[in-house]
């Protein structure tokens, strides 16, 4: 009888990584669960109080009207504010629960027309900060439009938002990187200090109060969470002045233009 051979070490390589590979899936798998059901619960359980909330207080205003007087007036107003904030929060938490979820489509997407897509939308907010959007020639990646839609339009309107400038602006700029396409999306905005580059990609995360800047904190993990569906990842740059948020997009997702 011969003798049995011990496995040959780039056989026991492979099943290392092929049982790491399911061990991580199975962390994936949990990790999706407890999403779905926080996606749930935010939607269905935060959200019908919230619209409990909102009807009485349009039954209120349509009952008292100025019998509530200024006081009552103001009660009336903070409801309808808090009830304004919740459903930002909702939404953005549906948009981040989504990014996780949501069957990627596979298609080429132009990101120069998506973005002049996104401008477009934007309009009645640029014009009102008299900012001013601009970018260069960008690549056509393959990945989900509507979910890169997302992310670009988050990062516009960070770039006009976090902004002292009587100006702000806003250019985006494409470029080839080792075994990646980078793409940069520069303000002259407030800028984020160093020491917050990561955290601010952190679910809830705001370095500033809400009376001086509104917003949820999801818009950046939101992005996060895209660009890492899309093989790629998002992160703070060093800029000279004002911010640049960096997105990364593998080589092999980028479609190559024929002449």
């Amino acid at each position: 009888m011969q003798p049995a051979h011990a496995p040959a070490e780039s056989d026991v390589e492979l099943l290392r990584a092929l049982e790491e590979a399911r061990r991580r899936n199975e962390e994936l798998e949990s990790e999706n669960a407890d999403l779905r059901h926080f996606g749930y619960v935010v939607s269905h359980d935060l959200g019908e109080p919230l619209r409990t909330m909102s009807g009485f207080g349009a039954l209120l205003e349509a009952e008292l009207g100025p019998d509530l007087g200024e006081r009552g007036a103001q009660y009336l107003a903070l409801i309808r504010s808090g009830a304004e904030r919740m459903q930002a929060l909702i939404d953005d938490v549906r948009a981040y629960t989504r990014a996780g979820q949501q069957e990627l489509a596979s298609a080429a997407v132009d990101l120069g027309s998506l973005l002049d897509e996104v401008v477009t939308s934007l309009g009645a907010g640029i014009a009102e900060r008299h900012a001013l959007v601009e970018h260069g020639p960008l690549p056509t990646v393959r990945g989900d439009r509507s979910m890169l839609g997302v992310v670009l339009q988050n990062l516009v309107t960070n770039g006009i938002k976090f902004n002292g400038s009587s100006r702000p602006r806003v250019c985006v700029e494409a470029r080839e990187a080792p075994g990646a396409v980078e793409v940069d999306v520069l303000d002259n905005g407030i800028g984020i200090p160093a020491e917050h580059r990561d955290r601010v990609f952190g679910l809830f995360t705001r370095l500033h109060t809400r009376d001086e800047y509104p917003g949820t904190g999801l818009g950046l993990a939101i992005s996060r969470r895209v660009m890492e569906r899309h093989g790629g990842h998002v992160t703070v740059a060093d800029a000279a002045a004002g911010t640049c948020v960096r997105l990364t997009f593998p080589a092999s997702a980028v479609v190559r233009r024929t002449t």
